[in-house]
């Protein structure tokens, strides 16, 4: 303003000294000196407005930001000296632990979001090994190698650490361990009843069943189980549209390992290996219907060109092998008055007549021979020593029996006038 003023006045005092013909030339220098004074108002001002600006904007908010960064880490005495303004420590504390929760609360969503991910990409790839599995079990035709491509799978798809499959069997109402992977599983052919073991509580309840603890379960079937390999079991039933199946089970390798996102994609893997299961049974089925056909039309050959009783019955006894039979054995009750006893045994062969006599009347008095004379059907044992009707004459047996099958001979009248026994010293 200075400057301002001592240039108006001196442009005054100018001009009234002088002539009135110079009044222009007055002018102009007087503009001249008003846009000098302008000038320089403004480049006072611009350096007085950088100076306040430093000193009230930016280093404040430079401090704060050391002071936020000093309460971050947990140093509140850097944190204080670095902020000049007179803050109560109340608010410096609420400004940290608003600070640390903020941080939290992001570590958690970043975890959260991770965790998300890896979920998804675990589920994408149990999509993917289903989509594989469905392609795989569906076209091997094999029931055993289809059993155990099944239990693979399963474990992998949950990434369990071992498993296995209980088929169902109507005709015997037990389930029967047929194949596993891994470590700590029960011998094949293990026999499971209703309620017996996770597997027996899955047919018994028809639903998923996941025990964590499976060491300290009350239902744990000891002899089947080796304590440590199961910290943890799901079991999940099979089912093709209304006939159960069996049960398909797996292991973890620690205690929680399955959830019931766990169940949820095992059911949806047993619907696949339900379907494949039952395709494998089928073929197989058909497999074994051609054998028998096979057996029965090699059986007519040779009956059609037996001549003699002798001959049909070493035509009807060398069908043993092809029944998977070890013996087989013709007994006629009455030929021409008096009973005959074929056998590949030779040690039926040497029998004298009054020793064959003895034999019928024993077998069917209180035999399977005396079962099928009073139900007049066939009768198959699979274990003698669980069937009551096997009458066990050790001096009549050439080797031990466990398994028979025993049909009657019928005549043109309906009467049984004999019998066809084929054994085998297995169950």
């Amino acid at each position: 303003m200075t400057i301002i003023g001592v240039s108006i006045y001196f442009s005054v005092k100018f001009i009234q000294q002088r002539p009135a013909n110079h009044q222009l030339y007055i002018a102009i220098l007087t503009l001249i000196l008003l846009h000098i004074s302008v000038i320089t108002i403004c480049v006072l001002t611009v350096k007085k407005l950088q100076g306040w600006f430093r000193q009230y904007i930016i280093q404040p908010i430079a401090q704060l930001n050391q002071g936020t960064e000093a309460l971050i880490a947990n140093n509140f005495q850097q944190s204080q000296a670095t902020l000049d303004a007179p803050i109560k420590v109340s608010e410096i504390n609420t400004l940290r632990t608003s600070i640390q929760y903020l941080s939290q609360t992001l570590q958690a969503r970043q975890e959260a979001l991770r965790e998300s991910q890896e979920r998804i990409q675990w589920r994408n790839k149990q999509l993917e090994i289903l989509h594989k599995v469905g392609l795989e079990i569906v076209t091997e035709l094999d029931l055993d190698a289809r059993l155990k491509a099944i239990v693979t799978q399963a474990i992998e798809i949950t990434n369990g650490a071992s498993g296995g499959l209980y088929l169902y069997h109507s005709e015997s109402n037990i389930l029967e361990w047929m194949t596993g992977a891994g470590g700590g599983n029960p011998p094949k052919g293990s026999i499971l009843h209703k309620g017996e073991g996770l597997s027996g509580k899955v047919w018994e309840t028809n639903t998923p069943l996941i025990i964590n603890d499976y060491d300290n379960w009350e239902g744990r079937i000891k002899n089947y189980t080796i304590p440590g390999y199961h910290p943890c079991v799901v079991g999940v039933p099979l089912h093709w549209e209304t006939q159960f199946l069996g049960v398909l089970v797996v292991t973890g390798n620690a205690p929680n390992t399955f959830t019931q996102e766990t169940v949820d994609v095992l059911q949806l893997f047993t619907s696949q290996a339900a379907s494949a299961i039952n395709n494998a049974q089928l073929f197989a089925q058909v497999q074994t219907e051609r054998e028998h056909i096979s057996i029965l039309y090699q059986a007519s050959q040779l009956l059609s060109n037996a001549t003699s009783m002798k001959e049909v019955a070493t035509a009807a006894l060398e069908i043993a092998p092809l029944l998977k039979a070890e013996d087989g054995s013709l007994i006629l009750l009455d030929f021409y008055g008096q009973p005959l006893f074929y056998s590949t045994a030779e040690k039926h062969n040497e029998l004298s007549f009054k020793q064959i006599k003895e034999f019928l009347t024993q077998i069917t008095t209180a035999g399977l021979e005396s079962w099928i004379l009073e139900n007049r059907e066939p009768a198959l044992i699979t274990d003698i020593e669980n069937d009551p009707r096997w009458l066990l004459i050790p001096e009549f047996e050439p080797r031990p029996i466990h398994a028979a099958i025993c049909a009657p001979l019928v005549n043109y009248r309906n009467e049984i006038f004999g019998f066809l026994l084929y054994s085998h010293s297995q169950p």
